[in-house]
């Protein structure tokens, strides 16, 4: 009865708030009976549209405060994610100035050896000039020796090469002499034990010229400052300064 009620409320309220004829009849007892009726019925339909609306704001609650809590969350992930950032930021900072660091004590260590080497060298060549005796005269050969020499220039360096179309340092020199008639032992250390020590100063072309403590380079003096020599893995037979590097010596075949 209720439901219909409400139906009548709603065809009642369509019409402009005229009752329907059951209402409106001559029999005052039914008449008061329905208005009744319709009042409670209005009267439900109200709680029920209250509870309604206090249940949509119930939920509009929640979903405000899910959102604010969602608001948190994003704001806490975007903290955290610029922390994080600026931790990578220092991190990069730091790593890039270990690295400066690093190669600047990487220079100074190689320019400390440097001038180790060249400390070492210049006494050795000090004690050296010691025990020099009269210099020799240069071998008949030295012309033929560096002629040799300068004919294999660009040819590719090869360890224990000795040609005829790659050379180590050894080599090289030990074949340049074999052209200028004199025998030498494939090794820049024998080279040097074999050869007449004599001052740099008073080096002649055909000369070797040998390079660091361990005499593990020779080079052939080709004169004017200038020797050839096959250096090391990757270059060939060139020319360039005798005192490219330090030399620790020279020697004179024959």
């Amino acid at each position: 009865v209720k439901t219909d009620l409400r139906a009548d409320a709603i065809e009642t309220y369509m019409r402009g708030g005229q009752l329907p004829a059951v209402a409106s009849g001559a029999d005052p007892a039914r008449a008061g009976a329905y208005v009744r009726m319709l009042a409670s019925a209005a009267t439900d339909t109200i709680d029920e549209m209250r509870a309604v609306k206090i249940n949509l704001a119930q939920r509009r609650d929640e979903l405000q405060r899910a959102r604010a809590q969602a608001d948190a969350v994003l704001a806490a992930v975007q903290a955290d994610e610029r922390e994080a950032n600026a931790a990578d930021d220092a991190l990069r900072a730091t790593l890039a100035k270990v690295k400066g660091d690093l190669a600047t004590l990487v220079a100074a260590e190689q320019t400390r050896r440097v001038v180790r080497t060249e400390a070492t060298s210049t006494k050795r060549v000090a004690a050296k000039a010691e025990k020099f005796g009269p210099v020799p005269g240069v071998s008949a050969g030295a012309s033929n020796a560096v002629n040799y020499a300068r004919a294999q220039l660009g040819k590719p360096y090869k360890w224990a090469g000795a040609g005829p179309d790659s050379f180590d340092c050894s080599g090289l020199t030990m074949m340049a002499w074999r052209a200028g008639g004199v025998s030498l032992p494939h090794s820049s250390q024998a080279q040097y034990s074999g050869t007449t020590r004599i001052p740099l100063s008073s080096v002649q072309p055909g000369d070797l010229i040998f390079y660091y403590s361990d005499i593990h380079h020779v080079g052939i003096y080709a004169g004017g400052g200038q020797i050839i020599a096959a250096t090391h893995t990757g270059s060939f037979v060139r020319t360039l300064s005798m005192y490219y590097s330090p030399p620790i010596g020279a020697g004179r075949p024959g």
